[in-house]
């Protein structure tokens, strides 16, 4: 979700105003994926990189996750939806951390759809830390199948498709375990103004890919 920060600058607003205005756009395109079909989202909110920021922008981030959880869970309760979080958690406030138990724990036996939110969170770190658990583990051999299993949300399917905003074409450190064979949609448009018609589009374009996984088809 890029660009908060640049369409503010472009309204001549503050950052805050700007990450206040894609904080918004967050539920219309959650609910508008969920009647298209979508079963699985990754919404990537605050990565490790981001504690760089500014601290007064990092407080106002912090505070827009805490009302946005407090102000979604009735959407994901009342249509079947389930909410989880992935990154590094010790890394957030006991207040955040408290507020994201409690929504997983709320929404934890619905099932008609999942929300992954990436806090504080690096595909590196999850990919070392995965390492880390199947070593304490002590289990098998190590596999592709076996380090999966110690991924954050080990239940997380493999990624279908990338949408990224604001124009820039890269990755980000963003579900690279996952990612190996997503599609990648790059939309010129800054966050905020990334609309459920653009979402439209995206998965349009996503229907006509051809999705080989290295293989050869006829």
């Amino acid at each position: 979700m890029d660009g908060n920060g640049r369409w503010a600058k472009a309204q001549g607003l503050s950052r805050s105003a700007g990450h206040l205005q894609g904080a918004q756009n967050v539920r219309p395109i959650i609910e508008h994926a969920v009647k298209s079909g979508v079963k699985v989202i990754t919404l990537y909110a605050f990565s490790k990189e981001n504690w760089a920021r500014p601290q007064d922008e990092k407080e106002v981030l912090f505070k827009i996750f805490e009302e946005q959880i407090k102000n979604t869970l009735d959407l994901f309760q009342k249509e079947n939806g389930r909410l989880e979080f992935i990154g590094c958690k010790k890394d957030l406030s006991p207040l955040l951390q408290e507020l994201m138990s409690n929504a997983e724990q709320n929404t934890q036996e619905n099932i008609q759809f999942t929300v992954y939110v990436a806090m504080s969170y690096s595909g590196q770190q999850e990919i070392v830390d995965a390492i880390k658990s199947w070593q304490s583990a002590g289990s098998s051999e190590l596999s592709i199948d076996e380090l999966s299993k110690h991924m954050y949300e080990p239940d997380m399917p493999p990624v279908d498709l990338i949408i990224r905003t604001s124009g820039e074409q890269r990755m980000s450190n963003f579900l690279l375990w996952q990612s190996a064979y997503a599609e990648l949609y790059f939309s010129p448009k800054f966050w905020p103004d990334f609309t459920v018609e653009d979402l439209d589009i995206a998965l349009q374009d996503y229907a006509t890919r051809e999705r080989r996984y290295g293989h050869v088809h006829s």
